[in-house]
């Protein structure tokens, strides 16, 4: 009776484990799915990451091309091949005169259609030049040049301006005439008595 009542109670106790080691192994089979699940997960998603970061460009790229054409297309004013005085014209004033000395006064309106620097000088009737001048412009305009010339003498003659670049000018000729009055001689004027007749 007791060998009976002991095999079946040792029986049922190796049973046990055996049904909870199947149990265990279910549920790693299951933590695994799910591990294997969610790193696919995770790597799909990181892959797709991936190729979007490839494939948007980054702003560098974008800026770049666009900061180079605008340094080489922005031409600056004096770079202007077209720009010359398109028209000079002088005056002078008084054109005469009567008392020595005069100075005379000379204009002239000089006009250009672009920016940039004209190179210029005076000419005078008497043969002499002064020293070149420069004169810069902004842009399209007209701007106005002066010079003197004082005369102690009789004088008849003209100045000019001359352009010397950005191309080549000339103005017409201011005339003018300086005439001075005779001098009056001085001294006492005797006068000779007419003779009388005699008797």
């Amino acid at each position: 009776m007791d060998e009976e009542q002991v095999i079946p109670a040792a029986y049922g106790q190796s049973k046990k484990p055996s049904g909870s080691n199947t149990g265990l192994l279910i549920i790693i089979f299951i933590l695994l799915l799910i591990l294997v699940a969610g790193g696919a997960f995770l790597f799909g998603s990181n892959k797709k990451t991936a190729e979007n970061v490839e494939l948007s460009p980054t702003p560098s790229e974008e800026v770049t091309p666009t900061e180079v054409l605008g340094t080489s297309e922005t031409p600056t004013p004096t770079e202007t091949p077209s720009f010359k005085v398109t028209s000079v014209a002088a005056a002078v004033a008084p054109t005469d005169a009567s008392t020595c000395p005069t100075t005379f006064n000379f204009t002239a309106m000089l006009t250009v259609n672009g920016a940039g620097t004209v190179k210029y000088q005076w000419e005078k009737s008497d043969g002499s030049a002064p020293t070149p001048e420069t004169l810069n412009f902004l842009g399209t305009g007209t701007k106005t040049l002066k010079t003197s010339w004082k005369l102690y003498g009789a004088y008849t003659g003209w100045e000019k301006l001359v352009i010397l670049s950005p191309n080549s000018l000339e103005s017409n000729q201011a005339e003018f005439k300086l005439v001075c009055p005779t001098p009056t001689p001085s001294g006492v004027i005797f006068k000779i008595p007419p003779l009388q007749k005699k008797p």
